[in-house]
């Protein structure tokens, strides 16, 4: 398990293990990479913000265009915060925009059943439930299509009145996606968190948790292996 407290502090720690322990494989698309199996990541606090006393008052749409002003952007990210942002807003829209899939269709109105509603439904029905999750691939159109979710699951747990969320990724491109992938799912997770807690008292609020990632394949791209040892290095 790779620790850390923030996104940038995971991501270099997970891009330096993977140029260390990886071996070099062919993958589907014709290319190579470098690859690590079963690796997963633990953060505490991914956007380094104090979120445990923000997060009850600011609405999802709020960090969305904080995002997208690049109040919570980092200079040494490569992408830029607009993008940053719409991505992120893939996460919760149920909208796919003409796409083969996103992950908010897929876990908002694909499967025609707002999942992410039935999570924090599940989590006030019992909050030491096993059982709130959501899932992003659809058996009937991705076994046979060349285009499926990379992130899979969604796993929701509260312990000792904190959130703690497991995503779970099938291929994970760890150098140039992880960092984005990390920003989203924070997102997701306040998302849940902040309707979870609307219109409880106080002493009923839960707090934000851990966020950990599970991803069978870790990977960097051949062609991006030099421009990852740098940034582990600066």
């Amino acid at each position: 398990m790779i620790h850390g407290t923030t996104i940038k502090d995971v991501h270099k720690k997970l891009v330096r293990y993977i140029l260390e322990n990886g071996e070099m494989a062919d993958n589907e698309r014709g290319g190579k990479w470098l690859e690590c199996l079963d690796v997963a990541t633990r953060l505490t606090n991914p956007l380094n913000l104090d979120i445990n006393q923000s997060y009850r008052k600011t609405l999802p749409a709020t960090i969305f265009t904080a995002l997208q002003n690049g109040i919570y952007s980092n200079k040494d990210y490569p992408f830029k915060p607009h993008l940053i942002a719409e991505y992120v807003n893939e996460f919760v829209s149920p909208i796919n925009n003409g796409f083969t899939y996103t992950y908010g269709n897929r876990l908002r109105s694909h499967f025609a059943v707002d999942q992410l509603d039935e999570v924090i439904a599940r989590l006030n029905k019992n909050q030491h439930s096993n059982r709130a999750v959501a899932v992003t691939y659809d058996p009937h159109l991705d076994v046979l299509s060349d285009e499926i979710p990379c992130f899979m699951m969604l796993d929701c747990k509260i312990r000792d009145n904190k959130l703690h969320t497991t995503g779970i990724w099938r291929s994970h491109d760890a150098y140039m996606g992880y960092y984005s992938n990390l920003y989203a799912l924070q997102y997701l997770v306040q998302y849940i968190l902040i309707y979870y807690n609307k219109n409880k008292i106080p002493s009923e609020l839960i707090d934000f948790g851990s966020v950990t990632t599970i991803s069978t394949s870790a990977h960097i791209y051949e062609e991006y292996i030099d421009s990852a040892k740098k940034y582990v290095e600066e």
